[in-house]
């Protein structure tokens, strides 16, 4: 046997004893880290939704974030909600994903909806239907028809579906809705979600179709189905739908009367005046009785003026109020003669009505008639007339008198938005006695409007008195008055207050927001560049609002990477924090915006491009592309939503635009939902909005 050398015995001592030891340490740094300890509150769940995607499979209900704090993550909580639809084991968790998705709009959790379509709880199913709809996706299409054919499905969700169908807008639905209307006889809900969703389909569905179904809906049991189905005659100019209309007319149910009114005169056939002046001895209600005037206007009628001239000199004083607002609302200038009779009418609100009337019809033959009403001993008439006549004419003697009446209170306060409309100088002192000590609108509005040498140094230095006193009520208001350019002589001290009283940055709700925002707001628009590395402190802050005010100021001092991150802001964020962004963004140049808004369109989502048109509309763009390519969608949703872009902060320049859109506009869809948005503006005209005539719109 071979001795061993000493050497070689140590060797076999140390892996004798060290062996095991080292070859544990091996295994122990080998193997898998311990798991991270499970979030315990809300804030931790929504700290961890970004970067741990299975953070919301092992959670409860109770720790669920709120949806709109998870909103504001954006599309960067996209996948780890799509994996608690799937992998929780609640229904609430799941329901609660479902939620936050159908908000987000991202396509990229198409997969997870569908695969949820099969989720054992009904409720989950229905929030998963609703987040298809909005995505709009075919694909889903086959999917949600599967849904609709299960016996065991519940009715909510029948219609959840038959919703989905339609505001998807693909042909392969239109014969399954169909369906469900000839089948749900006893369910009028799942008729009226039927109607509603071939409406939705028009685009994609013969016109004889659908004319077809909207006239099997005029003879449904349910009024709501027939309301439905009314409008939609009436939207497509439907002729052959006049004799149902008739019967609607001469009904029981009092809402689908003046419906069947407003529809007949909108169809505008020459048939429809016999229809409605037969239906005139039999009315009741004030309502039907406008709503057949309004239609007989629409349809020129011969013998509007003779039945208009009844109600006005009818022996009820209700019946000749109602055609006092008729005449005035359809600016008739024959029945001025008739109106100023009724000045003298012995009911106190007939008089008041034929007040507005007369100055809705804008005829200045009418103002011997109102200088009388001044004279009398009732104060209210006397503003009513004096307002009246300023909205007719604006005359130096109709000035004078409303401002020798002016002395307190509420007239003082008329006098003053009266004057200030008329560009009179001397409602100044008048609207800063109020403006003052009020955060009153329509004196604001006024004041801004006003020329006057002496009103801006007042309100400078009513800023800097609240400026030295800490008052913040009135900055927003006095900010907007003033402008950067009269507000540079204060930067210093606007900075100062800014950092006074909003320095912490951990604060997620502040106090007095408003006012932080227009603070940050006017010195972004000084143009100082020094104010960058100040302003980009509160970017950092814990408040979405202020983070977002504090990089619009840095983007408008030229900061080009502020404007990336509320680009990329916009990118990724929830669909219904887009409007926000993009009135953030549209309140910059266009020029500016088009280059940085650029790689954004090449994205294929419609939503984003949606909000890409609507900054870019509010920057200045006068025909946006991207906005009318969505009132053309084939989607129900894309439309709606395109819409509601168009409408915001609608002012008469806007207005100017859409109006020249619907002029060229060749789409029948798109030029119905132009017709929308420009009847829905009311234009802002203070102290005289009672007289401003409206167009009666019934949806």
């Amino acid at each position: 046997m071979t001795r061993l050398r000493p050497f070689a015995w140590w060797l076999v001592l140390v892996l004798g004893f060290g062996g095991p030891l080292l070859v544990g340490s091996l295994k122990i740094r080998s193997a898998p880290a311990f798991p991270q300890r499970a979030p315990r509150t809300q804030e931790e769940v929504l700290a961890a939704i970004p970067t741990q995607p299975g953070v919301l499979i092992n959670i409860h209900r109770g720790i669920f974030p709120a949806t709109g704090a998870i909103t504001l993550l954006g599309q960067r909580a996209t996948l780890a909600l799509r994996r608690g639809l799937l992998g929780n084991t609640s229904a609430a968790i799941r329901w609660r994903s479902a939620q936050v998705l159908t908000q987000l709009r991202d396509s990229s959790a198409l997969p997870e909806l569908h695969q949820a379509l099969k989720d054992w709880n009904p409720s989950v199913r229905h929030q998963v239907l609703l987040a298809l709809a909005y995505l709009g996706n075919a694909h889903s299409v086959p999917l949600i028809l599967q849904r609709l054919g299960d016996p065991q499905e519940s009715e909510t969700n029948r219609r959840a579906a038959i919703f989905a169908l339609g505001k998807i807008g693909h042909p392969m639905a239109a014969s399954a809705i169909e369906a469900q209307y000839l089948k749900a006889t006893e369910r009028p809900d799942i008729r009226l979600a039927a109607v509603t969703a071939f409406w939705d389909l028009r685009q994609r569905v013969p016109a004889s179709r659908l004319r077809k179904l909207l006239h099997r809906a005029l003879a449904d049991d349910s009024s709501r189905v027939v309301r439905r189905a009314a409008i939609g005659c009436g939207i497509l100019k439907d002729r052959t739908a006049l004799p149902a209309l008739e019967r609607l007319l001469g009904g029981r149910v009092k809402m689908l009367r003046n419906v069947a009114a407003y529809v007949i005169g909108q169809i505008g056939d020459s048939r429809g005046i016999g229809i409605l002046v037969r239906a005139l001895p039999r009315v009741r209600s004030g309502r039907l009785l406008n709503n057949i005037s309004f239609a007989l206007q629409r349809l020129r009628s011969p013998s509007l003026w003779k039945h208009l001239k009844g109600l006005l000199t009818h022996r009820q004083a209700f019946v000749r109020l109602n055609g006092a607002f008729t005449v005035g609302e359809m600016q008739l200038s024959q029945a001025r003669p008739v109106l100023e009779r009724l000045l003298r009418d012995p009911n106190r609100s007939v008089r008041t009505q034929a007040i507005v009337a007369l100055a809705k019809l804008g005829d200045k033959g009418a103002i011997p008639a109102l200088e009388g009403m001044t004279r009398g001993a009732n104060v209210a008439y006397r503003r009513l007339a004096l307002r009246a006549l300023l909205y007719i004419s604006g005359a130096k003697r109709h000035r004078d008198m409303f401002f020798k009446l002016a002395t307190k209170g509420a007239m003082a306060r008329d006098a003053a938005l009266a004057l200030a409309a008329r560009q009179d100088r001397r409602a100044a002192p008048m609207l800063f006695s109020i403006i003052r000590r009020r955060a009153d609108a329509l004196a604001w509005r006024a004041a801004r409007s006003l020329p006057s040498a002496l009103l801006g140094p007042l309100v400078s230095a009513r800023l800097r008195q609240c400026m030295a006193s800490n008052d913040l009520r009135l900055i927003p208001e006095m900010i907007e008055y003033l402008g950067a350019r009269r507000l540079r002589r204060v930067e210093r001290q606007l900075l100062g207050l800014l950092f006074r009283n909003w320095s912490r940055l951990k604060t997620r709700r502040v106090r007095h927001r408003q006012v932080m925002l227009a603070i940050m707001g006017a010195l972004g628009k000084m143009g100082d560049p020094r104010l960058r590395t100040w302003l980009s402190y509160f970017a950092r802050h814990r408040d979405y609002r202020v983070r977002m005010g504090a990089l619009l100021a840095l983007a408008r001092l030229g900061d080009r990477g502020s404007l990336g991150v509320l680009v990329g802001a916009l990118q990724q964020a929830a669909d219904n924090r887009r409007p926000y962004l993009a009135r953030l963004l549209g309140s910059l140049p266009a020029k500016t915006l088009r280059p940085a808004l650029a790689p954004l369109l090449r994205r294929k989502d419609p939503y984003l491009a949606l909000a890409v048109g609507a900054a870019l509309h509010y920057g200045g763009e006068a025909r946006n592309r991207q906005l009318l390519q969505g009132l053309r969608s084939n989607q129900a949703k894309v439309r709606q939503r395109a819409r509601f872009y168009l409408s915001q902060g609608l002012d008469r320049p806007r207005l100017r635009q859409l109006v020249a859109m619907r002029r060229v506009e060749r789409d029948p869809v798109a030029k119905a939902e132009l017709d929308r948005v420009i009847r829905s503006h009311a234009p802002r005209m203070g102290v005289f909005q009672d007289f401003s005539p409206r167009e009666v719109v019934l949806y």
